[in-house]
């Protein structure tokens, strides 16, 4: 059995960082980064860049997606684009189907993006759930499930970005919570499925106002 490499992650409002062994096996990854037009999904996306990662930057807005993919390329980088909605069911193969006519290969997923709900119990409606199940729950477990092929290929790497909701609930925010506890529970089972294929599973707690420290395994 191979040795595991330690690696740590470090996530600092709206910021990220590699450190450790993985720092030196990204270049010339391919990885699709959900909800990278804003916030933490851009740091992600031109930190993974700077690594020489090619990156498929994807989310809802158009204008600051294409400013995104000019700045991966202004710095050397390689970057495309594709606008997307993750309620929209067929959006998991069409991201992989993007990345890999462009690079020909997927390593890296990252589970980024995600709806929230601030309501008091009673003004939650049924859409409400199903909304944030199908974006924070279903689209990053199809998005794996459509990409799998590639990630078994080349021992490539699934990140989970979670929140310290899924452990803490917060106020009229029962949804969310609900939902990050129970992509905290998927990356987990996602590890036991094939732990001994290479793969890593790994399920960041990003911390609102904080600073958060996640270690992995590659």
């Amino acid at each position: 059995m191979r040795p595991r490499k330690s690696c740590s992650v470090t996530i600092r409002a709206g910021s990220i960082s590699f450190k450790g062994e993985m720092r030196h096996m990204l270049s010339d990854k391919v990885a699709i980064v959900t909800g990278s037009t804003s916030g933490i999904g851009e740091s992600i996306a031109k930190t993974l860049a700077k690594q020489g990662v090619k990156v498929l930057v994807t989310g809802k807005e158009q204008e600051q997606g294409e400013r995104i993919v000019e700045a991966i390329k202004s710095e050397g980088g390689a970057a495309c684009l594709f606008i997307s909605d993750l309620l929209d069911p067929r959006t998991p193969d069409q991201l992989v189907e993007l990345a890999v006519s462009e690079w020909g290969r997927v390593d890296i997923i990252v589970n980024n993006a995600a709806m929230v709900c601030n309501k008091p119990i009673e003004d939650i409606t049924h859409d409400d759930w199903d909304r944030l199940f199908t974006v924070n729950l279903k689209a990053p477990f199809f998005l794996v499930q459509a990409a799998l092929p590639y990630l078994k290929a080349h021992k490539g790497t699934v990140i989970n970005i979670s929140s310290i909701n899924g452990k803490l609930n917060d106020y009229h925010n029962l949804v969310y919570d609900t939902m990050k506890a129970g992509l905290n529970h998927m990356t987990s089972g996602l590890a036991l499925d094939f732990p001994q294929r290479g793969n890593t599973r790994q399920c960041f707690n990003a911390s609102r106002g904080g600073n958060t420290f996640a270690r992995g395994l590659v």
